[in-house]
């Protein structure tokens, strides 16, 4: 069931048979190698996730979805090649008397994992938005809710389409900008885990993941105007995991440099190891080893040591912490 959150690094494991390395690179390397077997140069790691992840998928509670009154010209909308020729004003109208108790529960719904029943709501929801000029926050929130239950099932064909819709649209990211950023996160995600049938595409994850800190970066800086506290901690999250998986990615493409650069900046950042310990201590992994590769083993143990003395460190990211004990024992060795 922790798949999602203990799956340590394995930045030390991808510098295997350099010719450079003495022998004691080589014992740590060697047993990270059998500890972490690998199909390819790096094995991606898993996302650790904003939202709990589902594993095993789970079954479908066969329970009746709740009943919202809609406009009878809803319904009648929804016939195959009819339209609704209501004016604009009406629809609107219509849409803000009943979307937003029909969002509630699907909402609830999907909180419950009652997921069946939350999809057919927020298909509802989305197919009656469709009929607007202009969308509303409701169908943003509908999408998400959407991809993140075909992301907990682990559809992630299905999961993409949705973060699509939402990244492809400037209504979005000017109604709110917090669900356009975490899209962008997760398509970054979806394209380094390499699993559902997406081929695995670093510099698409790249890509993505760069959007969010770009973002991010920008509401936070002086000239970029109002944003509310609460829509910043709603990206916050992404934010930070998205600069620990640029530095993985980085890392993999030989770009020690690069990597460095971003596990230093979830490093320094303020408050992180109360608001963010596992990737603080993720951080400093990536660093040791960064550390390792440029050459600078006393560095690498410094962090590796800055981990292990972390208050709960076990607790927070246990996997990771096993595998630096070993590392620290080989370099003091």
């Amino acid at each position: 069931m922790y798949k999602y959150l203990l799956i340590s690094f394995i930045f030390v494991s991808s510098a295997l048979n350099i010719s450079d390395l003495g022998a004691m690179k080589r014992r740590i390397l060697s047993r990270w190698e059998s500890e972490h077997p690998t199909t390819g140069a790096t094995q991606p790691l898993q996302a650790a996730p904003l939202l709990p992840l589902v594993t095993p998928a789970p079954q479908f509670e066969d329970i009746r979805a709740p009943q919202v009154e809609t406009p009878a010209e809803y319904e009648s909308s929804q016939d195959e090649g009819s339209g609704s020729d209501l004016p604009a004003k009406v629809q609107k109208k219509q849409a803000d008397s009943f979307v937003p108790e029909l969002l509630s529960q699907a909402e609830e719904l999907r909180v419950s994992r009652n997921f069946r029943n939350a999809i057919d709501l927020y298909d509802k929801i989305i197919l009656f938005e469709n009929k607007l000029q202009e969308k509303s926050v409701a169908y943003f929130v509908a999408c998400a809710g959407l991809a993140e239950i075909h992301r907990n099932l682990e559809n992630f064909v299905n999961a993409m389409e949705y973060y699509n819709l939402i990244v492809n649209s400037y209504e979005c990211r000017s109604k709110r900008v917090d669900i356009y950023v975490n899209a962008n996160y997760w398509l970054g995600d979806i394209y380094r885990i390499n699993e559902g049938g997406i081929p695995r595409d670093i510099n698409k994850s790249l890509r993505y993941y760069k959007s969010v800190i770009s973002i991010y970066d920008s509401l936070i800086s002086d000239d970029a105007g109002d944003c509310s506290d609460v829509v910043l901690k709603n990206m916050l999250d992404a934010y930070i995991w998205a600069k620990i998986w640029m530095g993985q990615l980085y890392f993999e493409k030989l770009d020690y440099q690069k990597a460095q650069e971003y596990f230093n900046q979830v490093y320094v950042t303020i408050n992180i190891k109360s608001v963010h310990p596992a990737a603080y201590l993720w951080a400093l992994e990536g660093l040791g080893a960064c550390e390792l590769k440029i050459g600078s083993d006393k560095k690498a143990k410094d962090y590796y040591l800055e981990a292990v003395k972390f208050p709960r460190a076990d607790e927070i990211c246990y996997d990771a912490l096993v595998s630096i004990r070993e590392s620290i024992k080989e370099l003091i060795n």
